[in-house]
């Protein structure tokens, strides 16, 4: 399924459709993550426990690739939950910052990813 582009750089469809999948879903979990940030309260500590509860699913999972974001989704909804936490106003801050900066990071691979999804893509045709 190698297929020679001019340029003489090989490119497999196959990674090319797996660089596409990853862009998407650093740019969907980025935007996640913000979303996640932003709700108040109540709302915003269920939410956190609903993916707290997704990312121990995941890490239970028998399928590799799932197992592999189950403590990065764990993780994300712990810190929604310390966010929320009203008596934890300083942990929660901190909570807020790094979640936003989580989002920030995963939304700028997302579009890295993006570009070179394209960028092979081109190539390809």
């Amino acid at each position: 399924m190698r297929e020679i582009v001019p340029g003489g750089t090989n490119t497999s469809r196959r990674a090319l459709a797996k660089q596409g999948v990853s862009a998407a879903g650093c740019l969907i979990g980025g935007a996640g993550l913000f979303i996640l940030r932003w709700l108040p309260g109540l709302l915003g500590g269920l939410a956190g426990g609903a993916v707290t509860l997704a990312g121990i699913g995941a890490l239970l999972s028998k399928d590799p690739e799932a197992r592999k974001l189950g403590p990065m989704v764990t993780l994300a909804g712990g810190l929604t939950i310390l966010a929320n936490l009203p008596f934890l106003t300083k942990l929660g801050g901190m909570a807020q910052f790094i979640l936003a900066g989580g989002a920030a990071v995963l939304l700028l691979m997302g579009v890295w990813k993006g570009v070179q999804f394209f960028k092979g893509l081109k190539s390809l045709s």
